[in-house]
Protein backbone atom coordinates (compact mmCIF):
# COMPACT_ATOMS: atom_id res chain seq x y z
CA UNK A 1 0.00 0.00 0.00
CA UNK A 2 1.56 3.31 -0.97
CA UNK A 3 0.98 6.57 0.67
CA UNK A 4 -1.99 7.64 -0.97
CA UNK A 5 -4.07 4.75 -0.82
CA UNK A 6 -3.62 4.76 2.53
CA UNK A 7 -4.40 8.36 3.27
CA UNK A 8 -7.34 7.54 0.92
CA UNK A 9 -8.52 4.74 3.38
CA UNK A 10 -8.58 7.37 6.31
CA UNK A 11 -10.25 9.96 4.43
CA UNK A 12 -12.85 7.69 3.13
CA UNK A 13 -13.44 6.65 6.61
CA UNK A 14 -13.74 10.36 7.36
CA UNK A 15 -16.29 10.86 4.87
CA UNK A 16 -18.44 7.50 5.98
CA UNK A 17 -19.05 8.74 9.19
CA UNK A 18 -19.51 12.21 8.43
CA UNK A 19 -22.73 10.50 5.96
CA UNK A 20 -23.92 7.88 8.58
CA UNK A 21 -23.56 9.89 11.41
CA UNK A 22 -23.05 13.42 11.20
CA UNK A 23 -23.43 13.89 15.17
CA UNK A 24 -20.88 11.27 15.60
CA UNK A 25 -18.66 13.47 13.29
CA UNK A 26 -19.21 16.64 14.76
CA UNK A 27 -18.22 15.43 18.46
CA UNK A 28 -15.23 14.23 17.05
CA UNK A 29 -14.53 18.06 15.57
CA UNK A 30 -15.69 19.49 19.04
CA UNK A 31 -13.51 17.28 20.61
CA UNK A 32 -10.08 18.48 19.06
CA UNK A 33 -11.24 21.60 19.79
CA UNK A 34 -11.25 20.79 23.52
CA UNK A 35 -7.91 19.67 23.02
CA UNK A 36 -7.07 22.37 21.04
CA UNK A 37 -8.07 24.78 23.38
CA UNK A 38 -6.54 23.25 26.51
CA UNK A 39 -2.75 23.24 24.91
CA UNK A 40 -3.53 26.95 24.13
CA UNK A 41 -4.14 27.98 27.58
CA UNK A 42 -1.67 25.92 28.37
CA UNK A 43 0.56 27.43 26.22
CA UNK A 44 -0.26 30.53 26.72
CA UNK A 45 0.10 30.19 30.35
CA UNK A 46 4.01 29.45 29.88
CA UNK A 47 4.39 32.19 28.18
CA UNK A 48 3.05 34.48 30.31
CA UNK A 49 5.21 32.92 33.14
CA UNK A 50 8.50 33.64 31.31
CA UNK A 51 7.16 37.15 29.86
CA UNK A 52 10.27 38.92 31.14
CA UNK A 53 12.21 36.60 28.34
CA UNK A 54 10.35 36.99 25.10
CA UNK A 55 13.08 34.77 23.68
CA UNK A 56 12.12 32.04 26.37
CA UNK A 57 8.94 32.92 27.09
CA UNK A 58 8.45 32.27 22.90
CA UNK A 59 10.17 28.98 22.99
CA UNK A 60 8.10 27.98 26.06
CA UNK A 61 4.90 28.66 24.21
CA UNK A 62 6.04 27.07 21.44
CA UNK A 63 7.84 24.01 22.67
CA UNK A 64 4.25 23.04 24.60
CA UNK A 65 1.09 24.09 21.74
CA UNK A 66 1.88 20.59 20.44
CA UNK A 67 0.25 18.45 23.25
CA UNK A 68 -3.03 19.77 21.26
CA UNK A 69 -1.96 18.08 18.27
CA UNK A 70 -0.78 14.90 20.28
CA UNK A 71 -3.90 14.18 21.75
CA UNK A 72 -6.16 14.85 18.84
CA UNK A 73 -3.55 12.30 16.88
CA UNK A 74 -4.05 9.79 19.55
CA UNK A 75 -7.47 10.07 20.49
CA UNK A 76 -9.08 10.13 17.46
CA UNK A 77 -10.55 13.41 16.88
CA UNK A 78 -11.19 15.70 13.78
CA UNK A 79 -8.87 18.94 13.26
CA UNK A 80 -10.03 21.13 10.56
CA UNK A 81 -6.34 21.89 8.97
CA UNK A 82 -5.29 18.28 9.04
CA UNK A 83 -8.40 17.56 7.12
CA UNK A 84 -7.58 20.60 4.45
CA UNK A 85 -4.37 17.55 3.67
CA UNK A 86 -6.16 14.51 4.20
CA UNK A 87 -9.76 14.75 3.17
CA UNK A 88 -8.76 16.32 -0.47
CA UNK A 89 -6.93 13.28 -1.65
CA UNK A 90 -9.88 11.05 -2.48
CA UNK A 91 -11.15 14.52 -4.24
CA UNK A 92 -8.13 14.26 -6.62
CA UNK A 93 -8.42 10.80 -7.13
CA UNK A 94 -12.14 11.48 -8.36
CA UNK A 95 -13.66 8.96 -5.33
CA UNK A 96 -15.37 11.88 -3.76
CA UNK A 97 -16.87 15.03 -5.39
CA UNK A 98 -15.34 18.54 -4.13
CA UNK A 99 -18.84 19.81 -2.33
CA UNK A 100 -18.71 16.61 0.21
CA UNK A 101 -15.20 17.96 0.47
CA UNK A 102 -16.97 21.51 1.85
CA UNK A 103 -19.50 20.00 3.50
CA UNK A 104 -16.91 18.21 5.52
CA UNK A 105 -14.83 20.67 6.38
CA UNK A 106 -17.19 22.70 7.05
CA UNK A 107 -18.58 20.45 10.11
CA UNK A 108 -15.05 19.93 11.40
CA UNK A 109 -14.81 24.00 11.26
CA UNK A 110 -17.77 24.16 13.17
CA UNK A 111 -17.10 21.76 15.88
CA UNK A 112 -14.01 22.86 16.40
CA UNK A 113 -14.33 26.17 16.81
CA UNK A 114 -17.69 25.16 19.55
CA UNK A 115 -15.12 23.02 21.63
CA UNK A 116 -12.76 25.63 21.42
CA UNK A 117 -14.66 28.41 22.04
CA UNK A 118 -16.11 26.61 25.40
CA UNK A 119 -13.07 25.60 27.05
CA UNK A 120 -11.53 29.07 26.53
CA UNK A 121 -14.39 30.87 27.86
CA UNK A 122 -14.88 28.39 31.08
CA UNK A 123 -10.91 29.49 31.43
CA UNK A 124 -11.15 33.15 31.48
CA UNK A 125 -14.34 32.98 33.51
CA UNK A 126 -12.50 31.20 36.05
CA UNK A 127 -10.00 34.15 36.46
CA UNK A 128 -7.19 31.72 36.37
CA UNK A 129 -3.60 33.65 35.45
CA UNK A 130 -5.82 36.73 34.65
CA UNK A 131 -3.29 39.23 35.28
CA UNK A 132 -0.28 38.13 33.21
CA UNK A 133 -1.99 36.57 30.57
CA UNK A 134 -3.56 40.07 29.85
CA UNK A 135 0.15 41.74 30.17
CA UNK A 136 1.39 38.89 27.84
CA UNK A 137 -1.38 38.56 25.17
CA UNK A 138 -2.26 42.22 24.62
CA UNK A 139 1.08 43.34 22.82
CA UNK A 140 0.15 39.50 21.15
CA UNK A 141 -3.06 39.97 19.93
CA UNK A 142 -2.20 44.18 19.31
CA UNK A 143 0.99 42.59 16.84
CA UNK A 144 -1.52 39.57 15.35
CA UNK A 145 -4.10 42.47 13.98
CA UNK A 146 -1.81 44.79 12.29
CA UNK A 147 -1.43 42.67 9.63
CA UNK A 148 -0.28 42.82 5.50
CA UNK A 149 -2.67 40.54 3.56
CA UNK A 150 -0.69 39.02 1.54
CA UNK A 151 2.11 38.13 4.51
CA UNK A 152 -0.68 36.96 6.76
CA UNK A 153 -2.08 34.56 3.63
CA UNK A 154 1.88 33.63 3.18
CA UNK A 155 2.22 32.83 6.89
CA UNK A 156 -0.94 30.71 6.83
CA UNK A 157 -0.17 28.52 3.72
CA UNK A 158 3.41 27.83 5.52
CA UNK A 159 1.52 27.07 8.70
CA UNK A 160 -0.42 24.20 7.65
CA UNK A 161 1.74 22.84 5.40
CA UNK A 162 3.98 22.16 8.75
CA UNK A 163 1.00 21.35 10.38
CA UNK A 164 0.04 18.68 7.86
CA UNK A 165 4.00 17.22 7.33
CA UNK A 166 3.53 16.64 11.09
CA UNK A 167 -0.41 14.86 10.34
CA UNK A 168 0.96 12.66 7.53
CA UNK A 169 4.14 11.70 9.52
CA UNK A 170 1.15 10.23 12.19
CA UNK A 171 -0.42 8.57 9.54
CA UNK A 172 2.79 6.23 8.45
CA UNK A 173 4.42 5.98 11.67
CA UNK A 174 3.56 2.86 13.96
CA UNK A 175 5.82 3.49 17.00
CA UNK A 176 4.13 5.49 19.61
CA UNK A 177 6.80 7.83 21.13
CA UNK A 178 8.21 8.44 17.33
CA UNK A 179 4.93 9.95 16.44
CA UNK A 180 4.69 11.93 19.78
CA UNK A 181 8.42 13.52 18.99
CA UNK A 182 7.30 14.17 15.36
CA UNK A 183 4.43 15.85 16.22
CA UNK A 184 5.64 17.77 18.92
CA UNK A 185 8.96 18.81 16.92
CA UNK A 186 6.75 19.94 13.76
CA UNK A 187 4.59 21.88 15.92
CA UNK A 188 7.17 24.16 17.56
CA UNK A 189 8.50 24.37 13.99
CA UNK A 190 4.85 26.59 13.17
CA UNK A 191 4.25 28.22 16.17
CA UNK A 192 7.74 29.42 16.87
CA UNK A 193 8.22 31.36 13.55
CA UNK A 194 4.79 33.02 14.49
CA UNK A 195 3.34 31.46 11.32
CA UNK A 196 -0.83 31.43 11.76
CA UNK A 197 -3.35 28.30 12.57
CA UNK A 198 -6.93 29.55 11.97
CA UNK A 199 -8.47 27.01 14.62
CA UNK A 200 -5.52 28.09 17.02
CA UNK A 201 -6.42 31.81 16.11
CA UNK A 202 -10.00 30.84 17.72
CA UNK A 203 -8.29 30.30 20.76
CA UNK A 204 -5.94 33.26 21.07
CA UNK A 205 -8.91 35.62 19.95
CA UNK A 206 -11.08 34.59 22.42
CA UNK A 207 -9.06 35.05 25.23
CA UNK A 208 -7.74 38.87 23.79
CA UNK A 209 -11.71 39.49 22.89
CA UNK A 210 -12.46 38.57 26.74
CA UNK A 211 -9.70 40.14 28.25
CA UNK A 212 -8.26 43.21 26.16
CA UNK A 213 -10.22 46.25 25.70
CA UNK A 214 -11.00 47.79 22.46
CA UNK A 215 -10.44 44.97 19.95
CA UNK A 216 -11.60 45.34 16.60
CA UNK A 217 -14.17 42.54 16.00
CA UNK A 218 -13.96 43.17 12.11
CA UNK A 219 -9.97 42.86 12.15
CA UNK A 220 -10.44 39.25 14.11
CA UNK A 221 -12.70 38.06 11.66
CA UNK A 222 -10.96 39.86 8.21
CA UNK A 223 -8.01 37.56 9.70
CA UNK A 224 -9.47 34.33 10.53
CA UNK A 225 -10.86 34.14 6.97
CA UNK A 226 -7.55 35.04 5.48
CA UNK A 227 -5.73 32.51 7.98
CA UNK A 228 -8.55 30.14 7.17
CA UNK A 229 -7.93 30.42 3.82
CA UNK A 230 -4.16 30.31 3.68
CA UNK A 231 -4.50 26.95 5.88
CA UNK A 232 -6.68 25.11 3.05
CA UNK A 233 -3.87 26.01 0.55
CA UNK A 234 -1.14 25.30 2.28
CA UNK A 235 -2.82 21.70 3.34
CA UNK A 236 -4.44 20.70 -0.18
CA UNK A 237 -2.48 22.38 -2.63
CA UNK A 238 0.81 22.94 -1.56
CA UNK A 239 1.22 19.35 0.27
CA UNK A 240 -1.28 16.99 -0.85
CA UNK A 241 -0.73 17.98 -4.60
CA UNK A 242 2.45 17.30 -4.52
CA UNK A 243 2.43 13.79 -3.22
CA UNK A 244 -0.54 12.67 -4.65
CA UNK A 245 1.77 13.31 -8.12
CA UNK A 246 4.45 11.62 -6.65
CA UNK A 247 2.81 8.76 -5.49
CA UNK A 248 0.98 8.35 -9.01
CA UNK A 249 1.00 4.96 -10.33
Amino acid sequence: MNDVQLINGIALSKYKTLSATPGKYFWRAFMAGIFLGVATLFAFTMGAGFQDNPTVARLALASTFGIGLVAISFLGAELFTGNCFTAIIPVFDRKVKFSKTLGLWGMCYLGNACGLILVVSVFVLSGAQRASLMSYIQPIIEARLDFNVWQLLLKAILCNFVVCIAAYGNMKMKNEAAKLFFILLFVTAFVFPGLEHCIANMGIFTVAFCMVPGLSVGAMLKSMVIVTLGNIVGGAVLLAWPLRKMSAD
